[in-house]
């Protein structure tokens, strides 16, 4: 496992993942967040969920992935039983934390009892930047909220994920990170992969970019690993490299009508490379003379860019290439699709590039 895409449970996230070719997805290993909605209830998430799991099945067959619902956390929704229920007859590796309650804890470790004798017992723990302050506390937090899961659990990871990183926090957060990887390493805490992931991607798209602008937006994520990978063998502490794509990590998914889209949305694409997203974005679907077709607009101008691979990189790259050189009958995408291509190409070149 070179790299965790941390993923939206989305179709088009799926999607993304089935254009990898087999050697790019046996790279990595994608964490996926179920997405909370408003007005969420056992019954109409069932349905969700149910629906997802036939892009899945179209997607994974015995690879391994993390899936877990931290937005749900965060609303005091109890709901991962149900999650981790639904997709038993997948590779899954459940996901706990100090901030997770009682009855979270209980759904994994109740699902970790029921996999068969012969199967390995798989665990995640997500911290986050708070959690890592002091490893003489956090160690014996772990051991008193989630004993019951460590005493089970055959292999444990753990994710320190740092949201959204800023770029005035990034020595704060590096010199953090170093001391709480030595704490680690020279204590007796047993785990086998520490993955560590975050964004530079804010979920208000006017953070990052304004209308009618193009920009080169600095990936503080990839910023910091170098840092850390400066000052220790990321190999002895078997430190894998995590991110959230083009997906704001605290992105929602209100559902929002095609009307009011229209009225208040605008193209926007990321398209990674290097330590930066070449960040591209447009006016208003609805008062642009273009509407929609903006999006073959931004293409032609990121393939006319220097950062742009070529058509045959990625299939993220292919299709800004063949918006880029559209014909008036070529459909310019949607939000959603330009999501599955961006996702792509993220990946592909972030797996390269480690």
């Amino acid at each position: 496992m070179k790299y965790v895409p941390f993923l939206k449970l989305k179709t088009n996230e799926l999607r993304a993942l089935r254009d990898l070719d087999n050697e790019m997805q046996n790279s990595i290993r994608p964490f996926f967040d179920v997405v909370y909605f408003d007005e969420m209830t056992t019954e109409n998430l069932k349905e969700k969920l149910q629906s997802i799991k036939k892009d899945f099945e179209k997607t994974f067959t015995d690879e391994l992935f993390y899936i877990d619902n931290f937005d749900h956390n965060i609303a005091s929704i109890q709901d991962y039983g149900l999650i981790l229920e639904e997709f038993k007859n997948f590779n899954v590796i459940p996901v706990v934390g100090l901030d997770r309650s009682i009855e979270h804890i209980e759904a994994t470790k109740e699902y970790l009892n029921n996999l068969n004798n012969d199967m390995i017992k798989r665990v995640a723990i997500r911290l986050s930047f708070d959690d890592i302050q002091s490893f003489t506390i956090l160690e014996y937090d772990l051991e008193d909220y989630l004993n019951s899961i460590l005493k089970i659990a055959d292999e444990i990871d753990i994710v320190v994920d740092l949201r959204v990183i800023t770029e005035n926090r990034i020595d704060l957060i590096a010199k953090k990170m170093i001391k709480f990887l030595h704490d680690i390493k020279k204590s007796n805490f047993k785990y086998s992969n520490l993955i560590v992931t975050g964004s530079s991607l804010d979920s208000l798209t006017g953070k990052n970019i304004k209308t009618e602008e193009q920009k080169d937006i600095d990936r503080n994520e990839c910023i910091l690993w170098h840092k850390i990978s400066q000052k220790l063998n990321t190999n002895e502490v078997n430190l894998i490299f995590g991110d959230y794509t083009t997906i704001p990590p605290n992105y929602s998914d209100n559902d929002l009508s095609i009307q009011i889209i229209s009225n208040v949305m605008t193209p926007k694409i990321y398209y990674t490379y290097e330590k930066k997203y070449f960040a591209i974005r447009g006016a208003s679907f609805k008062s642009h003379s273009r509407g929609w077709k903006q999006y073959c607009d931004l293409a032609k101008e990121i393939t006319n860019d220097g950062c742009y691979r070529g058509k045959s990189y990625s299939a993220g790259d292919a299709y800004i290439y063949e918006r880029a050189n559209s014909t008036p009958k070529t459909k310019c995408g949607n939000a959603s699709s330009w999501i599955r291509a961006t996702v792509n190409l993220h990946i592909t070149f972030v797996t390269n590039q480690l």
